[in-house]
């Protein structure tokens, strides 16, 4: 059940109600700008091992920006436009995401790491999943060439990224007292 939140001044569709309620929660849970903590460079590194993939962000998502709090190989990227993002999909869709040739089709054709440097190839990607349902970003793998990752790798993939939730959760719960 998805709960509105007090300050929300629309009525929608489910998808739009359920998205309404994500960015609330993401400007709740104080983390957009918590770069560079332990635990999450921590978590971002093991993805990107676990996955054998060169590149691994961890991502949060709000109306119109995609932040990255951590990542491994892509430095000095710290917010993307929302629009015709991996992430933003993953948010939207409440689903694994993985693209193993993003050249391939028309999906995520105006994603700016596609068609722009690095031109990543390839994309994984698991939901944030807070306990009431709320996505509010994703743990994300790139490669620079089509690739593709194992049934393990894609569980590992998405345990991490539920293991993310929960810290954001501790932390959360940690800063209200």
């Amino acid at each position: 059940m998805i709960t509105m939140p007090k300050d929300a001044s629309f009525i929608g569709t489910a998808e739009e109600i359920k998205e309404g309620a994500h960015i609330s929660v993401v400007r709740k849970k104080l983390v957009i700008n918590s770069q560079y903590e332990t635990l999450l460079n921590s978590i971002t590194k093991l993805a990107a091992t676990i996955c054998n993939l060169p590149v691994a962000i961890l991502t949060l998502v709000d109306e119109e920006n995609i932040w990255i709090s951590s990542e491994v190989e892509a430095p000095g990227v710290t917010r993307l436009p929302r629009r015709g993002t991996f992430s933003s999909w993953v948010v939207t869709n409440d689903n694994y995401l993985e693209i193993t040739d993003t050249m391939l089709g028309i999906s995520h054709l105006c994603h700016p790491w596609k068609t722009d440097w690095p031109n990543y190839k390839f994309h994984a990607s698991a939901p944030l999943k807070l306990p009431m349902g709320e996505v509010i970003g994703a743990l994300c793998v790139f490669d620079v060439k089509p690739n593709k990752i194992t049934v393990n790798q894609k569980e590992m993939l998405v345990g991490l990224a539920d293991t993310v939730a929960k810290a954001l959760v501790i932390r959360n719960n940690m800063v209200q007292f």
